[in-house]
């Protein structure tokens, strides 16, 4: 099954790159929607590359985030790159649990400043995401998918821009590195938003 995710995921990478940039985030927002053990941080860097024409190009991505309890979760998160940058706050409501009858489902919702040369635009952003995990002898893989809704506002001249995309991806948790979270995702541009290739690492951590 998880070889199965792996094949979809990585034959996305042939689809057609041709898409309208629009207003979207850029690099790489992965997220399952599992979440992590009540009390917790995580520090995620994310390469990612922007395959649109004439605007894209790499970018790298960084956040923070805590899990307070088993049912929310927030984060600050920021990236720059060859297409501009963004910074922002997001939140996440774990609706549902991954168990053996169900795979996990969540909704992220988030705000952030975003800058696509030439212009600045203050976007909103809600993913509806879901995943299921797998463990295995090395540790586990979770395959999971998002559909990214988002309308951005743009500042200075105004002009509103709305954007869809869906992220299909695997997460790899890794028993010999400490439970250390890789990360492989593939971002398919729907409506004014690119296609993109995402890398990640992310480490979860205990609250002092």
């Amino acid at each position: 099954m998880a070889r199965h995710w792996i094949g979809i995921t990585l034959g996305i990478v042939l689809l057609s790159v041709q898409g309208v940039q629009g207003a979207d985030i850029p690099g790489g927002l992965v997220h399952n929607g599992e979440g992590l053990k009540s009390n917790t941080y995580e520090l995620l860097v994310s390469p990612a590359y922007d395959m649109q024409s004439g605007t894209g190009g790499a970018y790298l991505s960084s956040s923070i985030r805590y899990q307070p309890n088993d049912d929310f979760g927030v984060g600050f998160g920021f990236g720059a790159g060859e297409p501009g940058y963004n910074f922002g706050l997001n939140g996440v409501w774990y609706v549902l649990p991954d168990t053996p009858n169900q795979p996990a489902f969540a909704i992220l919702g988030g705000v952030y400043m975003n800058r696509i040369a030439p212009a600045n635009f203050f976007v909103v952003k809600a993913v509806p995401m879901v995943s299921k995990g797998f463990k295995m002898d090395w540790g586990k893989v979770t395959p999971y998918a998002g559909l990214h809704l988002t309308p951005s506002f743009r500042l200075g001249q105004p002009a509103n821009v709305f954007s869809m995309k869906t992220s299909l991806g695997s997460e790899f948790s890794l028993k010999s590195l400490n439970n250390l979270h890789l990360w492989a995702e593939v971002d398919v541009g729907v409506l004014e938003s690119p296609q993109e290739v995402v890398v990640g690492v992310s480490y979860p951590f205990n609250a002092l």
